[in-house]
């Protein structure tokens, strides 16, 4: 779910994304619809109830599940900082894609396609260099948080090499 609100153009865009997020889902889960056997009615009826869920008006499953996906949202921020300091300082090399310097709200194939919108990063990166640990915390939401971490590890285990390089991992039993 998107962390700022949604305009009426947004939100089709968001729902047309979800609709054929579920309908690839029920075709490869193989149950009601396929690639080789599509049932067209059994999709078409995902496709309106996706759209009947999500749709501003009525409002009823939104007014329960927004609540919900604040929450969340904050936890999986926390969650998505959390493993990115490990990934960026357990042995090995840390796999960092293009475009996911901050959050990115992609489901699986194709909708994970798109283009990185490289002058945009370069702003915010710019812009967390200038906000203070409180600024970022504060406005979380804006992603350059993670912009800002992904950058401090990475200088990190340059500025480190030889511990990233010929470094030993020993076991520490907790308990």
């Amino acid at each position: 779910w998107p962390l700022e609100p949604m305009n009426s153009q947004q939100r089709e865009t968001y729902i047309a994304r979800i609709q054929e997020y579920m309908i690839k889902a029920c075709k490869e889960a193989k149950v009601n619809s396929s690639w080789i056997q599509p049932n067209e009615a059994w999709e078409s009826a995902v496709r309106g109830f996706v759209s009947d869920i999500l749709s501003a008006k009525p409002a009823r499953f939104l007014k329960t599940f927004l609540p919900v996906a604040e929450q969340v949202a904050r936890l999986g921020a926390i969650n998505s900082l959390s493993q990115l300091v490990l990934k960026a300082t357990v042995p090995g090399v840390p796999d960092i894609f293009q475009g996911m310097e901050q959050w990115t709200f992609t489901l699986v194939d194709p909708d994970n396609r798109v283009p990185v919108d490289y002058e945009a990063v370069k702003q915010a990166m710019q812009s967390s260099l200038e906000a203070t640990p409180a600024e970022l915390m504060e406005h979380w939401r804006d992603g350059r948080i993670k912009l800002f971490v992904t950058r401090a590890l990475l200088r990190f285990r340059r500025d480190h090499a030889a511990l990233f390089q010929s470094g030993e991992f020993m076991r520490i039993r907790a308990r």
